[in-house]
């Protein structure tokens, strides 16, 4: 295998890689590794904006107030209180970078209302506020001439010995060749894993890469039983970029869009007083229930003021696409996977339990959404973790301990195709989105583990080298399957977006409790 040395080596190519990439010193080699091209993330799908505490109305305070609210005792006050204070200066770094957050008819900047915040205080570029940001950013990035990127790499497995981080092996999709890294810091910014469910709102490459590469080289991982569902997506007829559900950004309730079952009840004001502004957990919980008893359930824009298309152009575009006029008709919902609360645990600065592996953004257990995260404050927590996150490896000496060696281990499996591949895939998210879901019961999640550890022992140890990609991000769904399950299991409350029916209450004793794991 080639060998190469870098200072710091960054995984992921969304706002949290980026922001990290771009706030490192200009004096130090930075390696950037994309798994598919610069703009293969979650952060293109974004469409809501930036929860911050900029206008005349609101302060940090607020906004702490309702982020630690939506966690429901499991947020860490010292990181919430970081993020909701830090947050405007990364704002403001981002405006400085050319991001035009759009203004209201007395240029002002528009900010708008989403579930469970005090206030308006969502900054957006329409309903691609993801992708605009993402785009000055890498433009910025390739100005740089400290940063070589790589795409269409993905991570192998971290170099660790003793609980130190010496670099990564990286795996070149268009060539199937492996190359040894050695960083004197490694930064995991690599997104969620929603793909481990059948329906979630995550584009194709969200298979957890980061988080198992870091459970299985022994860092911590913390609050896995917390995987947001958001509550208004629709299903498309055909894959669009690799998602079959499209998210209907919360912003459109935030603007006056309402939900009603099949005789046009809303129905969710049975739930919490706050209907279709309460916080996603309940709203997700409410849909199901109601689909359950053979109802549809369907999200209404037709009653909101102003022009729903300048407002939403994205959103209107691909409901179009699929035959569903916003401006017309409700449209038919489902809640979909969509956040993964729980990940990589680190402390405020990023660094997780081993020394010189960095974590931020959706991969990373920081602290700041406990068992339900605020709306919008995903796109944050990227942005202040990962500046972070680049001052602490601003910071550190160059690492003389000498790297162990990689082993090679891998036997081939010719047997296992691509067929095998993709209905062994099938099979775990179908499990997951039944079983291991927005509702769940101990029979249920025993059996769902026991199919994933024996399904794990079966390709344990082996690898298919044509259809290597596949069979990594396969390996490590599972692994994150597991994690998950494992962890609602040990959880016996319902809190949050964790919900079990047979302890369908929350349980005070558990306040600040975490459930956590290490290989």
């Amino acid at each position: 295998m080639e060998t190469i040395k870098t200072d710091v080596l960054i995984f992921g190519s969304g706002v949290a890689g980026l922001i990290t990439a771009l706030s490192i010193s200009n004096d130090k080699n930075v390696i950037l590794v994309s798994k598919a091209r610069l703009r293969g993330s979650n952060t293109y799908y974004a469409q809501g904006g930036v929860a911050v505490a900029l206008s005349d109305l609101d302060n940090v305070e607020k906004h702490k107030k309702d982020t630690l609210e939506t966690g429901i005792h499991l947020s860490d006050e010292e990181i919430v209180s970081i993020l909701v204070t830090e947050g405007r200066d990364r704002i403001k770094d981002l405006i400085g970078y050319g991001v035009n957050f759009d203004k209201n008819s007395s240029a002002q900047y528009e900010f708008r209302q989403e579930a469970a915040h005090s206030e308006r205080r969502i900054l957006h570029v329409a309903d691609k506020t993801g992708n605009s940001i993402e785009n000055v950013l890498i433009k910025e990035l390739k100005k740089r001439k400290n940063i070589v990127i790589l795409e269409k790499h993905f991570l192998e497995e971290l170099i660790c010995r003793d609980e130190f981080c010496f670099g990564a092996v990286i795996y070149n999709s268009l060539t199937s060749t492996e190359t040894i890294v050695h960083s004197n810091s490694t930064i995991l910014a690599t997104g969620g894993a929603g793909q481990v469910y059948e329906k979630n709102t995550n584009w194709i490459g969200s298979t957890g890469d980061g988080l198992a590469a870091a459970y299985n080289a022994g860092a911590i991982i913390r609050d896995m039983e917390f995987y947001q569902f958001h509550p208004t997506a629709i299903q498309l007829k055909k894959k669009r970029r690799g998602i079959k559900n499209f998210l209907i950004s919360e912003a459109v309730r935030g603007e006056g869009a309402i939900i009603v079952n099949s005789t046009g009840e809303r129905f969710l004001f049975q739930y919490d007083h706050r209907g279709e502004l309460a916080p996603r957990d309940i709203v997700s919980r409410a849909i199901l229930n109601e689909i359950e008893t053979g109802a549809n359930v369907y999200l209404d824009l037709t009653k909101m003021e102003g022009n729903v298309k300048a407002k939403f152009p994205v959103i209107y575009r691909n409901c179009l696409k699929a035959g569903l006029d916003i401006t017309v008709d409700p449209i038919q919902i489902v809640p979909v996977a969509h956040y993964m609360i729980g990940g990589i645990l680190t402390d405020k600065d990023g660094e997780t339990t081993i020394n010189r592996l960095y974590a931020c953004g959706e991969c990373a257990c920081v602290g700041v959404h406990g068992a339900n995260r605020l709306a919008s404050n995903s796109l944050l927590e990227c942005m202040v973790f990962g500046y972070r996150v680049a001052q602490s490896v601003n910071k550190l000496s160059k690492n003389n301990k000498k790297s162990p060696l990689i082993k090679q281990q891998k036997q081939e499996r010719e047997h296992m195709s691509l067929y095998t591949i993709f209905n062994t895939k099938n099979e775990l998210q179908s499990r997951m989105y039944r079983f291991v879901g927005i509702k769940r019961t101990l029979k249920s999640m025993q059996n769902t583990l026991l199919w994933i550890q024996k399904t794990t022992k079966t390709i344990d140890g082996s690898f298919n080298k044509k259809y290597y990609a596949q069979f990594k991000e396969l390996d490590n769904l599972l692994c994150v399957g597991e994690l998950i399950t494992r962890s609602a299991i040990e959880r016996k409350e319902s809190r949050g977006a964790h919900f079990r029916i047979d302890y369908p209450e929350i349980d005070n004793s558990l306040d600040y409790i975490h459930t956590s794991f290490v290989k």
